[in-house]
């Protein structure tokens, strides 16, 4: 089963963190996030509910979120994804989008000649 999905340019303000988010940043990765976020900007969406009794909570880009509002503050908008699911399809779509960050092949990634190892390692 999906779900619509509009796109939405929101204020930060009036986004809520849910209250069971199991991904954290250290310094250094917040750090990482925020210079590419200033390189690029914020590429990726942020996937918010729509349903009545979670409107307006982040189901997945917390730490976009929070990078986003250090740079720009508060009062900035951000664009959203939303989609209307119940709190139980909520924390499932939390939890898939959160593991789906696969790993790097660095046999590929190091010896495609693509990359150079310095880049890779200023970009975190």
């Amino acid at each position: 089963m999906t779900s619509d999905i509009s796109i939405v340019m929101v204020p930060c303000s009036v986004l809520k963190c849910n209250e069971y988010n199991p991904r954290t940043l250290t310094r250094k990765q917040f750090f990482d996030l925020q210079e590419s976020y200033k390189s690029f900007g914020c590429v990726k969406n942020i996937v918010v509910n729509s349903n009545k009794d979670r409107f307006n909570t982040i189901i997945d880009g917390h730490q976009r979120y929070h990078v986003h509002m250090s740079i720009h503050g508060r009062d900035s908008k951000i664009a959203c994804n939303y989609v209307d699911l119940s709190y139980e399809r909520e924390r499932e779509l939390n939890v898939r989008l959160n593991k789906s960050g696969g790993t790097f092949d660095y046999e590929i990634l190091l010896g495609s000649g693509h990359f150079d190892e310095a880049d890779l390692l200023d970009w975190g």
